[in-house]
């Protein structure tokens, strides 16, 4: 957590704990936060340590919406003409609703053990990664890029064949529009995040060698998304409480917030406090 709005003089005070605000203030302070996850996985027990889990939905609200483009191409299809746009929204829309119950049946399943058996095409397939991808360094993320766009196109074609088994033909050419649209969409969300996310942890590793690399892929959530990005840093936990463990988890801490405060638009969000908040946590 760093201070960033509404601080007044005197506000803040340093001692042995470092710096931070005064227990007894008395107005409200906007701060700007990091956010950090903690979770146990199944498989190995290892603890995970991470940033924001970014998904889907977190990419749209960054930028003109998947399904807008969905929409803008489908305009584009009719030239204008009103009443054909509504219908093919509508057959759009329609196809996606039956697919959204089945993948979250599939999804129920899922979560109960069995294979996942549906793919989400309106909650994020298209931008899922093949595998799931630890990466360190700039030459781990071009191939991870290589290979993903690779899988990206065979999956955007899947798409289109599915918009058109479901009895939405859009034609040719505004196919190869659409195409284009989403291909625009995929290189900055998650590929642009990706590649900016590492040059920052690689940045930071050159001062503070951590034990962070950048996830990407991931298996959908109980919100039906699929996870794209996140940084993280494990723990086995065998080795809490032995020489050092304290001192390398602040370090990985530190270069994820020093990366979080560079990278503003995902891994930090702004949130206002009132006194008695301050008062709790300071005193």
């Amino acid at each position: 957590m760093f201070f960033e709005r509404n601080v007044r003089e005197g506000d803040l005070i340093s001692d042995k704990h470092g710096k931070r605000i005064r227990p007894k203030i008395n107005h409200a302070v906007e701060c700007k936060e990091t956010m950090i996850e903690v979770q146990q996985r199944k498989d190995d027990g290892k603890i995970w340590v991470s940033s924001n889990w970014l998904y889907h939905p977190d990419c749209y609200g960054s930028a003109t919406g998947f399904g807008e483009e969905i929409y803008k191409t489908i305009s584009e299809t009719v030239g204008g003409d009103e009443r054909s746009f509504k219908e093919l929204i509508k057959k759009y829309e329609d196809i996606t609703h039956v697919n959204r119950y089945w993948f979250e049946r599939a999804l129920d399943k899922y979560f109960k053990g069995y294979r996942l058996e549906a793919k989400g095409w309106n909650e994020g397939y298209l931008f899922a990664a093949s595998k799931e991808r630890r990466i360190k360094t700039q030459e781990q993320l071009s191939i991870a890029l290589e290979a993903e766009n690779k899988h990206f196109t065979s999956v955007l074609g899947e798409f289109i064949q599915w918009l058109r088994t479901n009895g939405l033909n859009l034609g040719e050419k505004t196919e190869g529009s659409l195409r284009r649209r989403i291909k625009k969409f995929y290189a900055s969300y998650p590929c642009d995040i990706a590649k900016k996310w590492c040059k920052l942890l690689e940045e930071e590793d050159k001062s503070s060698q951590s034990d962070i690399y950048l996830w990407w892929g991931g298996e959908p959530n109980s919100d039906a998304c699929y996870a794209f990005l996140t940084l993280f840093f494990e723990i086995d936990p065998k080795d809490i409480g032995k020489p050092q463990f304290d001192e390398r988890v602040s370090i990985n801490l530190r270069v994820m917030t020093n990366i979080a405060d560079r990278e503003n638009t995902f891994l930090s969000s702004y949130r206002e406090y009132e006194p008695h908040v301050w008062n709790a946590i300071f005193s």
